[in-house]
């Protein structure tokens, strides 16, 4: 091999890493509790919309060069439900530059969401080589911390109509004694269970011939803390569509997450 030859191998070859790492844009999520914000100068702009809700900021990494890009949303308890809204590259560094951030920034309000509802999203470039970024997460989270956030209780949406939520544990070891205490309206339920990982706790808090409500439950650890959340269910579960009801749960440790998903 020659040595121009082996100049020009090595330049394609270094050509083609350069721009493979240019297509694997990275999203990392950040979803912060309406009182972090409240206590944070420098998250206070996020309060300039929707005071007093969730917020999650999505961090866009490598961001593909394009004239305009699209982020598309779907929720999977309403049929016909995908969303989609246009941004440009300057209105991406805009958020960045108003929060202090060094890459491309997007944010969502859980204004609007039902809480522990997981909604499904797209990132979306247009143009002849079109690339696309899916992920998923929650922008109203259930969420229950003790220990200073060693241990977690976090709840999830299953099901709309009866509403069913599904919980998980953080920080709790298996073969643990639990104690579950549910009161929604006039109605009690009381059990004791051995936790076993990765089990997920079911909860169906309708009550029948009740139009909706809100359950409160708890779970007593053998060491003698305890979880406590508040389920909404029928119509209280519902309000939270129009978006004047706040956050069933006002504070939690900030949520990160990575996304990397190049398609």
């Amino acid at each position: 091999m020659t040595t121009k030859t082996f100049f020009i191998l090595f330049f394609t070859i270094l050509t083609s890493i350069l721009r493979a790492g240019q297509n694997d844009w990275e999203v990392e999520l950040v979803t912060l509790s309406a009182e972090t914000i409240s206590l944070s100068s420098k998250y206070q702009a996020l309060n300039t919309k929707d005071p007093g809700f969730h917020k999650t900021i999505i961090r866009i990494t490598n961001l593909p060069d394009a004239k305009t890009y699209f982020m598309r949303w779907n929720r999977s308890f309403f049929s016909s439900s995908e969303q989609h809204q246009k941004f440009s590259k300057k209105d991406l560094f805009h958020a960045a530059e108003t929060l202090g951030e060094n890459v491309a920034v997007l944010v969502i309000s859980s204004r609007g969401f039902l809480p522990g509802e997981k909604v499904y999203y797209t990132l979306e470039t247009v143009g002849t080589e079109s690339k696309s970024l899916q992920f998923s997460f929650i922008p109203q989270p259930i969420v229950k911390e003790v220990r200073n956030g060693k241990s977690k209780l976090i709840g999830e949406l299953i099901l709309l109509e009866p509403a069913r939520y599904e919980l998980d544990l953080e920080g709790v070891s298996s073969f643990e004694k639990l104690k579950l205490l549910s009161r929604s309206s006039e109605e009690s339920i009381e059990r004791e269970f051995v936790y076993t990982k990765p089990m997920r706790i079911g909860i169906t808090p309708g009550v029948i011939g009740k139009n909706g409500g809100v359950c409160n439950l708890s779970l007593t650890r053998q060491k003698g803390d305890y979880f406590t959340l508040q389920l909404p269910w029928g119509d209280e579960l519902l309000g939270h569509l129009s978006g004047e009801t706040l956050p069933t749960t006002s504070s939690f440790s900030p949520i990160h997450r990575k996304v990397s998903n190049e398609k």
